[in-house]
């Protein structure tokens, strides 16, 4: 059963995760939204007034996102089954 909190956290991560893909997305299309133009998306995103990452390195980093944010905000595979309280116990022959 999932709590309140995690429903909120998977929700959260989630969007935040397809809206950073679509943003990427729209710069893979070399448009400088929501920047006037390059210059000033370069000095807003990577701090100079150097050019932009490339195109492809922008789709990689779009489509990362996709299959992430399916996966947000839960708990890696080896985490999600925890031992008992008092340990593993074994039985002995």
């Amino acid at each position: 059963m999932r709590t309140g909190v995690e429903v909120t956290a998977r929700v959260i991560s989630t969007l935040g995760l397809a809206g950073v893909s679509a943003l990427h997305s729209v710069w893979a299309a070399r448009s400088p939204w929501p920047a006037k133009d390059q210059k000033q998306l370069a000095e807003a995103v990577v701090g100079s007034h150097s050019e932009m990452p490339g195109t492809a390195s922008t789709r990689v980093v779009a489509g990362g996102g996709v299959p992430q944010s399916s996966g947000a905000g839960r708990p890696p595979a080896c985490t999600r089954r925890m031992p008992p309280p008092g340990g593993l116990r074994t039985v002995e022959s």
